[in-house]
């Protein structure tokens, strides 16, 4: 058995997000080859069904509380940010409580293998190479930071916001490099992302491994003649709040000029005050927390991903493919998939086009059909867990086999 200490931002579960989709499909695979020691913050109300799950797949799982933390906190980890010269994302995860909890295992275990997720938790992989220089390391970088922040910076409203992300975006410039020079290997979840990283940082030893989808959920049966709409995600992530402001005040009315009872559902986790009140707007409703989304993909017509910035790669979207939903999105909503335009999904950056895009696809049966049949085949070959999980464990072999 391999002994790998893994450190994520979040507990996988429940699985509510595109990281915890990851990280809890690929810890469940690796399970059976690996002695999983599990690092990761978590909600209060999550806590205990999730170390319940988690701990059916890992040796041992440390979760940290994460409490809802108030504005003046929140702005001392801005200030904080500015004078460690790390961004805000990165002060905020790098916590005593954790670093402590980190420490005591290092010291305690030694591992063949130190994962860490995400490039905002490299300040932990740069204190464990300190305890424990004979361990392998990785670090996956899920979104190119400061490419995401600026992305943000551009779409947020005049204010702090802006300014914050501003700010973020030109820390994580000079971060990003110094954590990708850390670890062993750097791995990242798509070719345009291994591109870019390539060509920002000149590590050209950077290696991908896809995000996926589980092809053994059987795909949904959709209403033909639903007219709802489903965006879904995390309704606090930026880019998630602006994508469904964008479909719900610049996408939405176009269609209803065509569709006057189309309906827009937004579904997620944790919906901020900017989503809930998009739930007043008419043919719009919000649904946080819920239990179970396959519901959902069930009623509605098709899957709307109107992303204006971000970065990775769309577990939503792979998810809506796999369960036989078809996409309208963007071009940086379908950033770093292996998809074309007619074939898998349709792909519309203006909001007119967008409109578009949705009214051709409520109207035209075959088109739909199509793009159902050619996005499932596209998972089941190239997106499938079962077939990304061993890519991961062939690197823990190569850097075993490297070390010895």
């Amino acid at each position: 058995m391999i002994d790998v200490m893994m450190i994520v931002p979040l507990l996988p579960y429940p699985v509510m997000d595109g990281d915890s989709v990851r990280h809890y499909n690929l810890i469940k695979r690796l399970a059976s080859e690996c002695n999983i020691h599990l690092f990761a913050f978590a909600k209060e109300e999550h806590l205990d069904m999730g170390l319940k799950e988690m701990n059916k797949y890992c040796a041992a799982v440390h979760a940290i509380p994460n409490r809802k933390m108030p504005r003046s906190w929140w702005l001392r980890q801005h200030a904080k940010s500015i004078l460690r010269g790390a961004p805000t994302y990165a002060s905020a995860h790098y916590r005593q409580q954790m670093i402590e909890t980190v420490t005591e295992s290092l010291r305690k275990y030694r591992f063949d293998i130190i994962q860490v997720e995400h490039s905002f938790l490299a300040e932990y992989l740069k204190d464990a190479i300190k305890l424990q220089s004979s361990a392998s390391t990785i670090l996956t970088i899920h979104n190119i930071e400061a490419i995401r922040a600026y992305r943000v910076y551009k779409h947020q409203r005049w204010g702090k916001a802006k300014i914050i992300y501003a700010i973020d975006a030109l820390l994580f410039r000079r971060f990003e490099p110094w954590a990708i020079k850390l670890p062993d290997k750097c791995i990242t979840v798509s070719e345009a992302n291994k591109c870019q990283l390539e060509s920002t940082t000149g590590n050209k030893d950077i290696i991908v491994i896809e995000n996926g989808v589980d092809t053994d959920i059987n795909p949904v049966s959709i209403n033909p003649d639903s007219k709802e709409l489903l965006f879904i995600g995390g309704l606090s992530y930026h880019p998630n709040v602006d994508g469904a402001e964008y479909i719900t005040n610049e996408i939405l009315p176009l269609i209803k000029e065509q569709i006057p009872d189309i309906q827009l559902n937004i579904v997620g986790k944790a919906p901020c005050p900017r989503v809930l009140v998009l739930d007043k707007v008419d043919n719009v409703s919000v649904y946080g927390d819920v239990p179970d989304v396959r519901p959902w993909y069930e009623r509605s017509i098709m899957s709307v991903v109107p992303l204006r910035s971000g970065g990775g790669t769309r577990l939503k979207i792979l998810e809506s493919m796999g369960l036989g939903v078809p996409v309208v999105t963007t071009s940086i909503g379908c950033e770093g998939l292996d998809v074309t335009h007619e074939e898998h999904l349709l792909i519309a950056d203006t909001p007119v086009e967008f409109a578009a895009c949705v009214l051709k696809l409520i109207e035209d049966h075959n088109l739909r059909d199509r793009l159902i049949r050619n996005a499932r085949q596209l998972v089941e070959r190239r997106y499938s867990w079962d077939a990304i999980a061993p890519q991961l464990l062939s690197v823990y072999k190569s850097l075993l086999n490297k070390s010895n």
